[in-house]
């Protein structure tokens, strides 16, 4: 399964949209494994996600928002895949909603029981060692004792940023004593910043996010998604 959160902020919501309709578009045999934790949605845009992506799973949830920064965001990522493994037992993909998806992604997916899937960067320093915005986890009894220690480690406070740093410590000690085996994730899956054609995954941060070759898909996307939306609104009033 795949899955991700997100606010009704217009930011937000728009980069939901359009990474929805890049799913939809180029690898359209996942658009049913995905499962949307909205947070705080109105009705009415909970209602047109509902009517235009019909293969998605959406849960719409209240949540505290404790900054504008997504502190809660951070923290209910990781419940929600702590809790999805419990739930479903199978592996777990995460994905950011500042993504477009470009290509197939079945390759992302694949994982051993014991696996984790990530991107890591050798040299860098800790908070950066390893990106957290598109990871798949492997599901077995040792992955969601890491999962979970992740999410009780955070959810008693943090600072900003800490979430993909304490991730990063937490697994090491798993990942040291052989109880996980981490599989580097390829670029390819997950750009953080770099917009090559060749990649599948074109993940953009804010401080990317004015870069002109990043607006010119992103924008395309969002105003495809927009079209769709309108168009199967108006096809059931």
């Amino acid at each position: 399964m795949i899955i991700t959160n997100s606010t009704p902020d217009k930011y937000y919501y728009n980069q939901l949209i359009a990474f929805l309709m890049s799913i939809k578009i180029n690898s359209p045999k996942h658009l049913n494994l995905i499962i949307v934790f909205l947070a705080n949605y109105p009705i009415d845009l909970e209602l047109r996600l509902r009517k235009a992506f019909t293969e998605v799973t959406f849960e719409n949830n209240p949540l505290k928002m404790k900054d504008s920064r997504g502190f809660a965001l951070i923290i209910d990522r990781a419940f929600r895949v702590k809790e999805c493994l419990n739930k479903y037992k199978e592996p777990v993909t995460w994905i950011d909603t500042d993504i477009i998806i470009r290509d197939d992604i079945s390759e992302l997916l694949n994982v051993g029981a014991k696996q984790l899937k990530i991107l890591y960067r050798k040299g860098t320093p800790e908070r950066v060692r390893i990106n957290a915005g598109v990871f798949t986890i492997g599901y077995s009894v040792i992955t969601h004792k890491f999962i979970s220690d992740w999410y009780n480690k955070i959810k008693i406070g943090h600072k900003w940023g800490d979430g993909q740093l304490v991730f990063w410590r937490i697994f090491k000690k798993y990942m040291q004593k052989k109880q996980i085996k981490m599989i580097d994730l390829s670029l390819k899956f997950n750009s953080t910043g770099k917009f090559n054609d060749e990649y599948v995954i074109w993940h953009c941060k804010k401080g990317h996010f004015d870069r002109e070759k990043y607006q010119v898909e992103y924008q395309d996307y969002l105003a495809k998604a927009k079209r769709y939306m309108k168009d199967i609104w108006r096809g059931n009033e």
